[in-house]
């Protein structure tokens, strides 16, 4: 697999951040906003800027990103989770046990299982920074 650039890196996390929830321009509007906007004599263009702008949810994955991102799908159910009190369970990260089994159920070579770990881990933090930052905003 080799050396990972920083911008390759960079696409890791926010595949998985993105994965977890995380837009990183959350901005949407629906057609009640549109009329909202139009009935406070918003103009045309304005409108049509504020549509333009909202975010979707495709995300681009680059094609040597994508056995890594691949296993990481994989693993969407091996996630160890603590009950949170009288709140919402909390996640804590994956199951490494799993990781061992996705990667011989799905054939990550073990010349490329620490490289592939390693890929994981910063995609797990990814996904950790969303759900602490949507734990903030509670």
């Amino acid at each position: 697999m080799g050396q990972r650039a920083p911008g390759q890196t960079k696409k890791l996390i926010d595949a998985a951040k993105h994965w977890a929830g995380w837009r990183e321009n959350p901005f949407s509007i629906d057609q009640a906003h549109i009329e909202a906007m139009r009935a406070f004599g918003t103009s045309e263009v304005a409108i049509a800027a504020a549509v333009a702008r909202q975010s979707d949810h495709e995300f681009e994955v680059w094609p040597e990103n994508w056995p890594i991102l691949a296993t990481f799908l994989s693993l969407a159910r091996q996630w160890r989770w603590v009950a949170g009190g009288m709140g919402p369970p909390i996640r804590l990260g994956l199951d490494y046990p799993a990781v061992e089994s996705v990667f011989r159920l799905t054939g990550v070579k073990s010349k490329d299982r620490a490289e592939t770990f390693a890929a994981l881990q910063l995609m797990e933090d990814g996904v950790m920074q969303v759900e602490i930052e949507r734990a903030a905003r509670k």
